[in-house]
């Protein structure tokens, strides 16, 4: 059996991330895979991190190969590509989890492989130990991997000299394969919204502001930098509804502490940046106000403890590592969150950046409410405050706590209406 392969990411002369799928045993990278990539995915100016997505999905596909002894090159000299019980173990593979960072939810299957009748098969049905993947991350798995097995047919075809006879076998095969795995896609339960990710209860937050001051014994970091650092990454994700990637590339000179704002700009393949996977801003450029209590925050962290870090003087982006210097990483920001959530138990499992993200957007909708502006005006100072398009809707997947709560707010004083006018 081959080697499982891995991912790595190169940072090119212009400051490129490019991430490639790399032979494990061997370290060169997969010649079809990345092809793949370069002709289909990357001409068409994908993102690093919708590349990096679509790699872990075709290592699903190749792990499969792998464990089933499937050599793909073999087949399609002779006009074959997957048989249909290959096909639908390989739906079932995308579905699963294994080991990675995914939402997952309970699965059943056979414990026994040596059952004789369907009647049987479902008397035996047990819990499993593995779990699958929400429904979409499936759907993307299969997708990818359907792309990518009819380009790999298209240039096979393209690229031997076979018989008339195999060419139309190959064609025919590709297209049963393309049709079978789009079928298995699994549906988006579009009407489950419970337990979808929305902002924090306010007791919740203040249980988190209690724990990150700086002063507070129950801080989680003993480190005076690291305690400063921290708190303010929070505050100016909460205060300002920023994403993982528009906080961490923040530059010093993006901030106007004469005029109290904050300037949030995208620099795609930034070759100052040093790291491997750089944050990035998705949404668009935007410049936001500053109160003074913030910049006031912000000065004092640059001025007393982040200059306290060796050759810092070098270093042009806000929030750094204590050690080195270096510009603080994703995974560095999700540990942070990994702690926070073990030091207070009451923190929800999904306790990301992005939850500060939902809260801040409802509590703009309280604050728009209470100050009557109508929902068109609501409509463009938060797209434009989040870097949204004027004519976005994404709004609706960020409120959805503070429309619930409306809509149960005005069910109620229907309810109460209808009771005062009932006869005795």
């Amino acid at each position: 059996m081959a080697s499982r392969p891995i991912i790595r990411t190169i940072t090119l002369a212009n400051g490129e991330r490019l991430p490639l799928l790399i032979d494990r045993a061997t370290g060169i990278p997969l010649y079809k895979p990345a092809l793949f990539i370069l002709t289909e995915v990357r001409q068409r100016n994908r993102a690093t991190a919708t590349i990096l997505r679509t790699l872990r999905e075709l290592v699903v596909l190749f792990d499969f190969l792998s464990e089933l002894g499937i050599n793909l090159e073999e087949r399609m000299m002779a006009g074959q590509l997957l048989a249909y019980w290959e096909i639908d173990a390989l739906a079932r593979r995308c579905r699963e989890s294994r080991g990675e960072a995914d939402r997952t939810e309970p699965v059943q299957t056979f414990r026994n492989a040596n059952v004789l009748s369907l009647e049987k098969a479902h008397m035996r049905r047990v819990k499993s130990t593995l779990d699958v993947v929400a429904p979409q991350t499936a759907a993307n798995r299969i997708r990818t991997i359907q792309a990518y097995l009819e380009w790999l047919a298209i240039s096979h075809l393209s690229g031997y000299a076979l018989a008339s006879e195999y060419k139309t076998v190959l064609r025919a095969t590709a297209a049963d394969v393309r049709g079978s795995l789009l079928q298995r896609i699994p549906k988006s339960k579009a009407r489950n919204v419970l337990g979808q990710r929305e902002g924090l209860p306010n007791e919740i937050l203040e249980l988190i502001l209690a724990a990150i001051d700086p002063a507070s014994p129950e801080n989680p970091w003993r480190d005076r930098f690291v305690r400063s650092r921290n708190v303010l990454i929070i505050y100016l994700l909460r205060t300002l509804g920023l994403r993982r990637g528009e906080l961490l590339n923040i530059k010093i000179s993006d901030i106007d502490f004469r005029k109290n704002e904050i300037s949030i700009l995208r620099r795609p393949d930034d070759p100052a940046d040093p790291r491997i996977h750089q944050p990035r801003v998705k949404t668009r450029e935007r410049i936001l106000p500053l109160s003074e209590s913030l910049v006031s925050s912000i000065e004092r962290h640059i001025l007393h403890e982040r200059a306290q870090i060796p050759n810092i003087e070098k270093q042009t982006f806000l929030f750094v590592t204590e050690r080195t210097g270096q510009p603080m990483s994703l995974a560095s920001l999700n540990k942070l969150f990994r702690v926070l959530r073990s030091r207070i138990p009451e923190l929800p499992e999904n306790f990301t950046p992005h939850v500060l993200r939902h809260d801040w957007n409802e509590k703009f909708s309280e604050r728009m409410d209470a100050k009557k502006i109508t929902e068109a005006e609501e409509m463009r100072y938060r797209s434009y405050l989040m870097g949204w398009s004027p004519t976005s809707n994404t709004a609706a997947t960020y409120t959805r706590r503070h429309v619930r709560n409306k809509a149960m707010k005005v069910s109620l004083e229907m309810q109460e209406r209808k009771s005062k006018g009932r006869p005795e």
